[in-house]
């Protein structure tokens, strides 16, 4: 699990790192950094569970207002093309990039709610 979350953790780095060509680069920096943050707090030790389930929620409201305006054909056309051949294949791997950070901070948040707080000691029963 700690391979995974320094992986998908640095994967969110680079996702960030792609943005700055982007027509609004800030608030998608500053989701995959914060993915990013989340992804090596859980290499270190989990984090509290609400913090991923709140970035979760917000990356799948994202998602879905994203989504909302995607042509079905243009999907598909995301995976043909390597480049950005126009704004709609754009919004389409945005949704896809979304989606990712959605799913894994849902997992992430499930992980660290069934585990018991370390700071109330190893048997101690979680009151959350």
């Amino acid at each position: 699990m700690r391979i995974v979350s320094i992986l998908m953790a640095l994967v969110f780095l680079v996702g960030a790192a792609v943005q700055y060509n982007d027509p609004d680069p800030v608030p998608w920096m500053l989701v995959y950094v914060a993915a990013a943050a989340l992804s090596f707090r859980a290499y270190r030790s989990a984090p509290p569970w609400w913090s991923p389930a709140l970035l979760g929620a917000g990356t799948l409201v994202w998602t879905v207002v994203v989504a909302m305006g995607l042509d079905p054909a243009v999907v598909r056309q995301m995976f043909e093309e390597f480049g950005m051949r126009s704004l709609e294949i754009e919004e389409a791997r945005e949704a896809l990039g979304l989606l990712i950070i959605t799913a894994w901070m849902f997992f992430l948040a499930g992980r660290a709610h069934t585990r018991p707080h370390s700071s109330s000691g190893p048997h101690a029963p979680d009151h959350s």
